[in-house]
């Protein structure tokens, strides 16, 4: 008979499942291994759990991508009270590096013994606060990079060591939504730079907005390359599309700096 799955297990699939693009799950998947190892599970059973909260995530579900749709009462109850709560999301990613990197097989799931909880890093010592930003953010990443399937949103750039995942209100602006894969693109550095200054924007209906600053730029290759940007879609988001909030946020700031 099946080993059920726990609530922490559940959890932990869950963190996986949104850190890892939909095409790469599967039970070869290194990231679906080394946590099966720890969990003492198959790589498929792991791999079909993250499937069946696929079934769960409502953008999933309008692009005609489904999951498994056999999620179990205890998916839709994890779903429901942690699949936005980012802080904890992204502390099970580091549970889930500190289980595999202990090779757990017995007792995957005991308490450990490093406090890794993450906190409001204005309130701790800076050294401590390095270490709980470096953890969120990557957790921040992960998942931003597997919402536009590992590309750079905009240019389509397709190399990760190229590739930045870039906050559309800074990290500094808005404690709340440090994590929030809503309030993040997958950005090649170039256009993560224009971004991040006010330089390019995008709107609502996710069309990129170039600044007069760039597209008539005494520098021919600068226009040159900024140009066939402006006014593109950028891509569908997989799991979660920008808030509009986050977007006009961002909106303002651009035009801030065209004034």
């Amino acid at each position: 008979m099946a080993k059920k799955w726990t609530e922490e297990e559940t959890l932990l699939a869950l963190s996986l499942y949104l850190q890892t693009p939909f095409g790469k799950i599967h039970s070869s998947n290194p990231d679906i291994l080394a946590l099966a190892h720890a969990l003492d599970r198959t790589p498929a059973s792991v791999g079909m759990k993250m499937l069946n909260l696929a079934g769960l995530n409502p953008k999933i579900l309008s692009s005609g991508r489904v999951g498994l749709q056999n999620y179990s009462k205890l998916d839709e109850s994890v779903w429901t009270r942690f699949s936005s709560d980012w802080f904890i999301l992204a502390e099970q990613t580091e549970k889930i590096s500190l289980l595999i990197q202990k090779h757990e097989s017995t007792s995957a799931l005991r308490e450990p013994k490093q406090d890794f909880k993450l906190r409001d890093p204005n309130a701790n010592t800076t050294a401590q606060a390095f270490v709980e930003q470096r953890r969120g953010q990557d957790f921040f990443r992960k998942a931003v990079m597997a919402n536009y399937q590992d590309r750079c949103c905009i240019s389509g750039i397709a190399e990760p060591r190229l590739l930045v995942a870039s906050h559309i209100i800074p990290w500094k602006d808005d404690i709340a939504n440090r994590l929030n894969p809503e309030n993040g693109l997958a950005l090649s550095a170039t256009l993560d730079k224009a971004f991040d200054k006010g330089l390019l924007t995008i709107n609502r209906n996710l069309e990129v907005k170039i600044s007069k600053v760039l597209l008539k730029h005494s520098n021919a290759e600068t226009r040159g390359y900024f140009e066939p940007y402006h006014e593109r879609r950028m891509a569908e988001p997989d799991r979660f599309n920008p808030k509009p909030e986050f977007i006009d946020w961002h909106n303002d700031f651009f035009e801030k700096q065209a004034a």
